[in-house]
């Protein structure tokens, strides 16, 4: 056990406590801030790494607990190393660029906890360990709604966060105990652990599909249980708003967890997921369109995108998931830039009701700049990562799927149309209100942080050929899984004769 791992997912918890005994809120803000800065440079070195060497494998292990028959195992590798930074840029971010009102030491702690924990359902190859950290996720955002100095945000938006806290824990604790139940009756050492070679009995798939299945429909915010993400961006915290969208924990819970357990059952539900999702993200960008309020528009748009990458993911070809794994990342970044402009605009103008607003763009010509930039982003403008995400879904779906791929391209213009209708209304036209004088446009550590994360879709958008690469064993072997040539229990791991499937880069 070489405790890289463990260190690696253990920090932001540290830093939480350290923030916790700061003796000032500013003092605790700026430890936050260094922690944050410090983590992302360290799994950024550490994704390099992956990078070069895509076949390593980091594991810590412990010797079983004989009572539970699971054991502390964390791993990182080609699929889950990359995510690593997408989080920490996010905490990041948020820290840095956020409001300050936004920024007292229960925000701080909340962040770093939420962090945490999304690294570890990355990192776990447990699957109590992953289901401890997909629960414990939940946590901080029930904990600050309860807490918010807003009686609207207390007395709605924490009960609707409630009851999808219990109905997407329920079944991920269901499908864990059906996975060890039924692995231990088949004779598994450890019928809990990602990495045992005991399959699932076959009558035993279907049910650990639906648990699944239900766990990160209700995470990904998939309709019908899609109501709480937009409000929660509108309203709720945003450096939480932030995480529980742009980490997109339930697709990797389908990569990691989903497809090597049940591939039979994967093989033959995960279109008819992908159908839900794509009319999941057709009815959100509908309801986007007439949305009054700045936040909740960008809530909407930016839930029916996160419902695309589950349809990318139902296509089973490499060039499908290899497209909807670079989604997640556009959308991390995407999500990460229009959540805190809305909430500079907020900040600044005590408002984000579209009827209110107005001619922003002469007050504040940065903020309408990223505004306007992230927005191409988020539609696959050209040399973004969104663009070549689309063109490799596009691609996967065209032959065998027209017209899911005529419903995401529809998606994406109704999105686009969104996006610029919202921004104009804000941004030009006569101001609808007085904006005090002393109201300056974007500080030096927020523009910093927005031309970082335009940078970073830009910069993956022109080369995103090394990430494909570091995930080409992991879509391989999960290809080989969705399409019946090989069943896999653990890692998909490509043998030396095997045809690999290369993703088409325009």
């Amino acid at each position: 056990m070489s405790g890289l791992v463990t260190a690696v997912v253990a920090l932001p918890f540290v830093a939480a406590l350290i923030v916790r005994g700061a003796r000032s809120e500013s003092r605790s803000l700026a430890i936050g801030r260094a922690f944050a800065l410090g983590y992302l440079a360290l799994v950024s070195i550490i994704a390099v790494v992956f990078l070069r060497d895509p076949s390593l494998v980091v594991r810590d292990t412990s010797a079983p607990l004989a009572v539970l028959h699971a054991r502390w195992h964390l791993e990182l590798d080609g699929l889950s190393a990359p995510f690593l930074p997408l989080a920490a840029a996010i905490a990041a971010g948020v820290l840095l660029a956020a409001p300050r009102a936004e920024l007292g030491r229960a925000s701080v702690q909340s962040v770093l906890v939420a962090t945490g924990c999304s690294v570890g359902v990355y990192c776990a190859e447990d699957l109590l360990l992953l289901a401890s950290f997909w629960i414990a996720g939940l946590v901080p955002a029930t904990v600050a709604l309860h807490q918010a100095p807003d009686a609207t945000v207390r007395r709605k938006l924490a009960r609707m966060y409630d009851a999808y806290f219990v109905l997407g824990s329920i079944p991920i604790v269901l499908a864990v105990l059906v996975v060890g139940v039924s692995r231990a009756r088949a004779g598994a050492a450890l019928p809990f652990d990602l990495s045992e070679p005991t399959p699932i009995p076959p009558g035993y798939g279907p049910a650990v599909f639906f648990l699944i299945s239900w766990a990160l429909l209700t995470r990904k915010a998939v309709a019908p249980l899609h109501s709480w993400l937009p409000v929660m961006i509108e309203r709720g915290p945003v450096g939480l708003a932030v995480l529980t969208a742009g980490t997109h924990l339930a697709a990797f819970l389908t990569l990691r967890v989903l497809v090597p357990l049940v591939p039979e059952a994967s093989r033959q539900w995960l279109p008819w997921l992908s159908w839900i999702a794509l009319a999941s993200a057709v009815l959100q960008a509908l309801m986007a369109l007439s949305q009054r309020d700045l936040r909740r528009a960008v809530g909407f748009v930016t839930t029916s995108q996160l419902a695309l990458v589950l349809v990318g993911l139902g296509a089973s070809g490499a060039e499908g998931l290899h497209g909807s794994m670079l989604q997640m990342l556009s959308i991390g970044f995407v999500s990460l830039g229009q959540v805190l402009a809305v909430a500079w605009i907020s900040a600044r103008t005590a408002t984000t009701d579209l009827r209110r607003l107005g001619g922003l763009a002469a007050k504040f010509p940065r903020i309408a700049w990223v505004f306007f930039l992230l927005g191409l982003a988020s539609v696959g403008a050209p040399g973004t990562i969104a663009w070549v995400a689309e063109d490799l879904l596009l691609h996967a779906l065209l032959v065998h799927h027209p017209f899911v791929a005529a419903a995401l391209l529809a998606v994406t213009v109704l999105n686009g149309i969104t996006i610029l209708r919202v921004f104009f209304q804000a941004f030009f036209g006569e101001p609808r209100g007085a904006i005090d004088a002393r109201v300056s446009d974007l500080r030096p550590r927020e523009w910093v942080v927005a031309y970082a994360v335009i940078a970073a879709i830009a910069t993956l958008g022109i080369a995103p050929q090394a990430l494909i690469e570091l995930r080409r064993t992991t879509v391989d072997g999960l290809v080989r899984s969705l399409t019946g040539e090989q069943s896999i229990h653990g890692r998909g791991q490509s043998s030396p004769g095997d045809e690999t499937h290369h993703a088409r880069i325009p």
